[in-house]
C-alpha cells in the first residue's frame, strides 16, 4: 500500500510595501491579501500537516498548485522551505503549479515556479518546464501524470489554459505510458467549467475528451475550487475525481490516499482544533483487460485461419443459418457437413485436406456471409487475448492482425465477441 497525502491551494502569503507591486498585478493580490485573505489563510496550517503525516505513516505528498498568493520571492521561499521539510521527514512531494504561483507576467515569463521546484524529465522524455506535462513512477500498477495549465492571466482573471501545445503533448505522452498500469493526472483546475467565467480552464472541454478516451486515467487530483470535492464518474467514462480543498485555509482540508493496485481508501481532514477526520470513503478498480485501449484488425479475406487441422464447432444457430444459406433440409445438412466429435458438433474437413469444408482455392470461403459464430469472432477468441505474447501468435498466420489499414477496435467491440 502507498499511502498518499493530497493536499492544494497553501497560499503562503507576504505582504509587500515594494512600489514596484504597482508595475503588475501583484497591488491587486496585496490588496486583497490586506482586506480578506491575511485572516483567512495562515501561513503556519500547512506547517501543522508535517506532524499529522509523520502519525499517519505518509509516504508520498502530491501538492496540487497555488503554493503562493502573488508568486512572490518571498512566497516562494516560504514555500520552499515548507516542502523541503517534508522531504526532510523521508516523504517523496509531487506538484505543480497554480494560477496564484504565476500571478504576475514576470513570475511566468521567467519561470519562478520551476527555479523554486525544478522538475526532472520523464523516462518518457517529457518535463513539466518544457512540455507543460510529465509522468513518473508512483507505486506498482500506477504512474502519476502532472499537468501544468497556469499563466499569467489578466488583471481580475485566475483561468487556466489547455492549450493546443499542451493537448498535443498530453496525448504523445498517454499514448508511451503502458496501458496496463493506471494513471493518476493531477491538474490545478478541474475540467468541468466554473459557474464563474473569469475560473475556468479554458478548452477544459477538450480536456474532457482526451480523459474519456484513455480509460487508464483512473484519478483525477486537482484543487483551485476551496471546496473539498468527491465524485465518481465512472459510470459516465470519467474517472474518479477528488479535490482536496484549500489546505491553507484557517477551516482547511486535505485527503488521505490509500492506495493499492485494485483499491482505495480516501480518509478526509479537516481543521477544527487539529487535523480530524470528517469522512471515509473505499473505491475498488476492476482488473482492466491487458488490451483495454484497443486493438487493430481488418480481415483481409485470406483464408489462413480456415486452414489446417481443428474444429470448428456449430451452435444451434450456426446449424440454422448453415441450413438456410445452403438451400439444405437441416437433416441434410448434418449428414453432409457435420461430424460428432463427443458431445459436441463440428463442421468435416475438406477430404483431402485438414482445410475447412468451406475453403475453396486456399482462400475463400463459400459459405462467408453465414459463416459460424466462431469464424465471425476471429480474431476475439479468449486464447488470443490472455496476453500480448498469445496476440502476437495470434497475428503470425493472420495478417489481418494489425494490418496498416485496420482501424482500432474498441475494448467495448472486442467484448462483445467474447461474450
Amino acid at each position: 500500500m502507498t499511502r498518499i497525502a493530497h493536499i492544494s491551494d497553501l497560499h503562503f502569503s507576504r505582504f509587500s510595501l515594494a512600489p514596484t507591486q504597482f508595475l503588475s498585478k501583484r497591488w491587486l493580490g496585496n490588496l486583497n491579501l490586506l482586506m480578506n485573505r491575511s485572516k483567512d489563510y495562515l501561513n503556519e496550517r500547512p506547517w501543522s500537516l508535517i506532524p499529522t503525516f509523520k502519525k499517519e505513516g505518509i509516504t508520498h505528498v502530491i501538492i496540487s498548485g497555488d503554493l503562493t498568493t502573488t508568486s512572490s520571492d518571498a512566497e516562494y521561499t516560504l514555500a520552499k522551505n515548507f516542502v523541503d521539510a517534508l522531504k526532510k521527514e523521508g516523504m517523496t512531494v509531487f506538484l505543480i503549479p497554480g494560477n496564484h504561483d504565476h500571478y504576475t507576467k514576470k513570475a511566468d515569463r521567467t519561470k519562478r515556479f520551476y527555479n523554486y521546484f525544478p522538475m526532472p524529465e520523464s523516462q518518457e522524455g517529457f518535463s513539466l518546464e518544457k512540455h507543460g506535462v510529465t509522468a513518473l513512477p508512483l507505486t506498482e500498477g500506477w504512474n502519476l501524470v502532472l499537468l501544468d495549465t497556469s499563466y499569467a492571466s489578466a488583471l481580475t482573471s485566475s483561468n487556466g489554459f489547455f492549450s493546443p501545445a499542451l493537448e498535443k503533448n498530453l496525448q504523445a505522452l498517454l499514448q508511451k505510458l503502458n496501458p496496463e498500469e493506471q494513471v493518476i493526472l493531477v491538474n490545478h483546475f478541474p475540467f468541468f467549467q466554473h459557474e464563474r467565467p473569469k475560473r475556468r480552464l479554458i478548452r477544459g472541454e477538450k480536456l474532457r475528451e482526451m480523459i474519456a478516451s484513455h480509460p487508464n486515467i483512473t484519478l483525477y487530483l486537482h484543487g483551485h475550487t476551496h471546496r473539498r470535492t468527491i465524485a465518481d464518474l465512472r459510470p459516465n467514462g470519467l474517472p474518479l475525481i477528488f479535490d482536496s480543498g484549500s489546505t491553507g485555509h484557517k477551516k482547511g482540508s486535505w485527503n488521505q490516499l490509500d492506495l493499492e493496485q485494485t483499491s482505495l481508501k480516501l480518509t478526509s481532514h479537516r481543521w477544527k482544533e487539529g487535523w480530524s477526520i470528517i469522512d471515509t470513503q473505499s473505491f475498488t478498480f476492476k482488473t482492466k483487460p491487458w488490451y483495454h485501449p484497443g486493438l487493430r484488425f481488418k480481415c483481409t479475406g485470406c483464408g489462413k485461419c480456415c486452414t489446417g487441422s481443428g474444429f470448428v464447432w456449430l451452435q444451434e444457430e450456426d446449424i440454422e443459418t448453415l441450413s438456410a444459406h445452403l438451400d439444405l433440409p437441416r437433416e441434410a445438412f448434418l449428414k453432409k457437413y457435420t461430424r460428432q466429435v463427443g458431445r459436441d458438433l463440428a463442421l468435416i474437413d475438406d477430404p483431402g485436406s485438414d482445410d475447412c469444408i468451406f475453403l475453396k482455392d486456399k482462400k475463400f470461403c463459400a459459405a462467408y456471409e453465414a459463416r459460424p459464430k466462431q469464424c465471425r469472432t476471429f480474431p476475439w477468441w479468449k486464447g488470443n487475448l490472455e496476453s500480448p505474447a498469445q496476440w502476437e501468435e495470434a497475428k503470425k498466420y493472420c495478417e489481418g492482425i494489425d494490418h496498416e489499414e485496420a482501424p482500432l477496435i474498441s475494448v467495448a467491440e472486442i467484448k462483445k465477441h467474447l461474450d
